[in-house]
């Protein structure tokens, strides 16, 4: 016979619903700079997708469905890295979820910028209006831009609605911001092409590497910034990962918010 205090708990635990909705934020590796000369192209920012209810997805989208997910299950999760100087970033993902890395910036004298979740900004020279930008993706982020003469092209980024690389101030386009973890952050930033002032969103300057997780684009010969995957679940289910992540847990009233800073392929979270 079992004791009382064992069937309470059988009780409870068979109380606690299967499947449960999860909100995410989904953010690849940005874009690394271009090499070369003064005038070559910022980074796109990397592909940001969110189903956070009442924020933007990339483009700024209306935010993606939320997942129902189940417990028990291990999921797999990838926080994909920043591109080196003209290299694209690394793709991101969680689950069937999946986030582009952003489009490296424009290699002068010659080269090409890359395409991406946020498309790499274009090059150019002095008294140039400069090369066609990289593509971005719908809901992920914007095209990169072509250069204003005399500068590099700025990168594009995921609160940017631009789809026709028009030239434009060589500043990154700006990130989108999420309250995610409780706290307003702003993150997916395009990287700056030469005489770009600091984008909205972590992507870099002149010279300048894209911030850490925020997937955004470098600057000149910089690298993109990392990504990073954000999932918030009710309060009633906690995660187990794998051990090749690293993670940050926030505790808003209601929820749980694992903020997931590194995770390679392999790399699964279960929930209980």
């Amino acid at each position: 016979m079992l004791a009382k205090g064992v069937l309470m708990g059988a009780a409870m635990k068979a109380s606690k619903n299967p499947f449960f909705d999860t909100e995410y934020l989904v953010i690849a590796g940005g874009g690394g700079g271009g090499r070369g000369d003064a005038y070559a192209g910022g980074g796109g920012a990397g592909g940001y997708r969110s189903s956070v209810i009442g924020e933007n997805s990339g483009r700024v989208s209306s935010p993606e469905a939320v997942l129902n997910l189940e417990i028990g299950v291990a999921y797999s999760v990838i926080v994909g890295g920043g591109g080196s100087a003209y290299a694209n970033g690394s793709n991101s993902t969680f689950n069937t979820i999946t986030s582009t890395g952003g489009g490296r910036g424009d290699e002068q004298p010659s080269g090409s910028p890359g395409s991406g979740g946020s498309g790499g900004g274009g090059g150019g020279y002095y008294g140039y209006f400069g090369d066609t930008a990289g593509s971005g993706t719908a809901g992920q982020g914007s095209h990169g831009f072509k250069p204003n003469a005399g500068q590099g092209g700025a990168g594009g980024g995921a609160g940017s609605t631009n789809t026709s690389g028009n030239t434009r101030g060589n500043t990154g386009a700006p990130g989108l911001e999420s309250f995610i973890t409780g706290t307003g952050v702003y993150r997916g930033g395009g990287g700056s092409g030469y005489g770009g002032s600091t984008p909205i969103g972590g992507g870099g300057t002149y010279g300048v590497s894209g911030t850490a997780n925020t997937g955004g684009g470098g600057g000149r010969y910089g690298s993109g910034g990392s990504g990073v995957v954000i999932l918030r679940v009710p309060d009633a289910y906690t995660a187990t990962f794998t051990g090749g992540v690293s993670y940050t847990l926030h505790t808003p009233t209601g929820y749980n918010v694992y903020e997931i800073t590194a995770a390679g392929g392999g790399d699964t979270v279960t929930f209980s």
